[in-house]
């Protein structure tokens, strides 16, 4: 772990735009390819069908009237409220320059979260809850003919908890203390899983798995891609670490 000479951690963030530009642009050509494919790519029939008991059970108990309530909320949360949220502080925390270069890796770490859950959704075709519990004639079910069966895992819970996930680990990265973000952040992340299954979109075992990858995601993406991978700066931290420690005592 890098170290400034006064002990604080620093900057431990590497990005260039060459590679780790090509890196971001890649993730992102990959989740428009899988924008564009979805239609093709999405199963027709469902592997496994109906839910399970412990799913059902859950999903009669937090399911809202008001299913498309519910729904638009998971929409705000996910796609609004955490990326503003994350980027936000991204560029009040870091400034202009630092700002812009967490908010790519934000991006990166986000479209490569996005096209390991569609990934998955396409081979393991679980049915949405929708379908058992909607009729036929619903909006929306009508407006995603081609969404009833990619239920597992959950897309919104990746995505939120892979934002908190990514933000705090960035926020880690520069040495600044990522606690206030974990205990903000996840209660927002976990309301976003919640109003998945109440709006009969997911079963709770789908907002569960979308939260593990997410967090998994958001946790280990930044470090793997953008970690400095040499430790000269840790070293010539820790020679000059006594020197300032004498002068000061």
């Amino acid at each position: 772990m890098a170290l400034h000479a006064g002990g604080a951690k620093a900057d431990e963030l590497r990005y260039d735009l060459v590679p780790d530009g090509a890196i971001t642009l890649g993730a992102v050509g990959l989740l428009a390819a899988d924008r564009l494919l979805q239609p093709s790519l999405a199963p027709d029939h469902c592997n496994f069908c109906g839910g399970n008991a412990f799913d059902r059970s859950l999903t009669e108990s937090l399911r809202w009237e008001d299913h498309s309530l519910a729904a638009k909320l998971s929409d705000l949360g996910a796609f609004v409220l955490l990326p503003a949220s994350a980027m936000g502080y991204a560029f009040i925390a870091g400034g202009g320059h630092a700002g812009l270069r967490d908010t790519l890796v934000l991006v990166e770490t986000t479209a490569l979260t996005i096209v390991a859950v569609d990934a998955i959704k396409y081979s393991v075709a679980r049915q949405r809850p929708m379908v058992l519990y909607l009729p036929e004639t619903e909006p929306a079910r009508l407006r995603h003919p081609r969404e009833a069966n990619v239920s597992f895992p959950s897309g919104h819970s990746a995505i939120a908890f892979e934002l908190v996930a990514t933000t705090a680990t960035l926020a880690d990265l520069h040495g600044r203390d990522p606690l206030p973000i974990w205990l903000v952040g996840l209660p927002i992340a976990s309301t976003v899983a919640y109003l998945r299954v109440a709006g009969v979109w997911h079963w709770t075992t789908d907002v569960l798995a979308g939260a593990a990858i997410g967090t998994a995601a958001g946790a280990f993406l930044p470090r793997l891609l953008h970690g400095r991978s040499d430790r000269r700066a840790s070293s010539a931290g820790t020679t000059a670490t006594p020197l300032v420690l004498g002068g000061t005592w």
